[in-house]
Formats: C-alpha cells, structure tokens, sequence
C-alpha cells in the first residue's frame, strides 16, 4: 500500500495523490497511532484484496474445469432451469441433433423439440424437478424439425440443485441408442432366418 504523508494539505493535491494511485493521504503534523493503524488497515485490505483475487481465480478455473467436462463429455448433457429453457448445450448434443448450442440456449423444451409432448419426455422432466427424483425416460425417437435428423435415445433426468440447496431447475444426461437398436434389429432379422 502506498500512504502519501505531507504537509500539503490542499484538497485538490490530495485528491491529485489518491488518482494517481496512493491508498491513503495523511498530512502533518500527524499522530503516530492514527499513522500506524491506517497502516495496518491498508495492509490487511491488500490481504483481503489477494485472497479474493485468489479465490475468484480458482472459482474461474473451477468453471473452466466443470464446462471442460461436461462439453467434452460422450453422452449428450442439457441443463434446463425453471422453466425448462436450456442453459448448457453440450457437444455431444450437437453431434446428435445438428443444432448448435446457440440456437438451443435461452429457449424451451417445447420451442426446441415440439414432439416431447407427444412422447411425455416434458412430463418426465417436470416430474424430476418437481418430485426431486431420477427420472428415467423410455427409449424414443427424435426428430429435429430444422433439419430433419432423427435417431433414438433414453435420457436420465435428475434435479439441479443452486448453493442453498434449492432444486433450480433439471440436469438431463442423454444416450444415443440408435446404433444399439439397428445392431439388435438386425440380429433379430437374421435370426428369423436361423
């Protein structure tokens, strides 16, 4: 910390000190334990200061490391809040369904896949959020309405909760099952033939 003392007391050269970067201003003549205890306060604010420079540093690496995990993760992941408007997209659900996660991200369920009312996946994620349970969905088919892409899949929706412990909202881990279901048809039409 940086404490101009001097005799200067005009305000406009304090003011000159304090913008040019100095933590405090005191003038003379001064008392040596008003001095000594500005000392110590601005010691233990710079303290103060590095531990949340720190802190907030490990908070971002931490964030760095959870989005790492969850974008880069093979099975496709979604986090819905409240209303079921997505917040996170990761890439596998874009390799999956061919939309990118900005044109997923701030919309709902509804708006993105319309026919999850037909296949109650919306009633499934309610029921997570609501009830504070895993939820598993039967295996169903997709189809993205933009560009016509299609496949099978099963999610497991389980609550997301914030720092208070409060359910906000649904974590949705999505399994593409397409290939198993074509490899099991397959052996089940050769095996008609056996």
């Amino acid at each position: 910390p940086v404490i101009f003392l001097s005799s200067v007391s005009d305000y406009d050269i304090v003011v000159q000190a304090l913008n040019s970067g100095a933590n405090d201003y005191i003038t003379k003549p001064f008392n040596k334990e008003e001095l000594l205890a500005r000392i110590k306060l601005h010691i233990s604010l710079k303290k103060s200061q590095d531990i949340i420079r720190k802190q907030n540093e490990e908070l971002r690496q931490a964030s760095l490391f959870n989005y790492n995990i969850i974008d880069n993760a093979g099975e496709g992941i979604a986090i819905y809040d409240k209303e079921l408007r997505y917040k996170v997209w990761n890439r596998a659900l874009v390799n999956l369904t061919g939309i990118s996660s900005e044109d997923v991200v701030g919309k709902t369920a509804v708006e993105v896949f319309p026919f999850i009312t037909e296949t109650g996946i919306d009633k499934l994620l309610i029921q997570s959020m609501n009830n504070d349970e895993r939820v598993v969905s039967p295996v169903h088919q997709f189809v993205v309405p933009a560009n016509n892409k299609s496949g099978w899949v099963r999610s497991v929706f389980v609550p997301n909760y914030d720092s208070n412990g409060e359910i906000n909202g649904v974590i949705a881990v999505v399994s593409d099952v397409t290939d198993l279901l074509q490899k099991e048809n397959a052996l089940q039409s050769q095996s008609k033939f056996l």
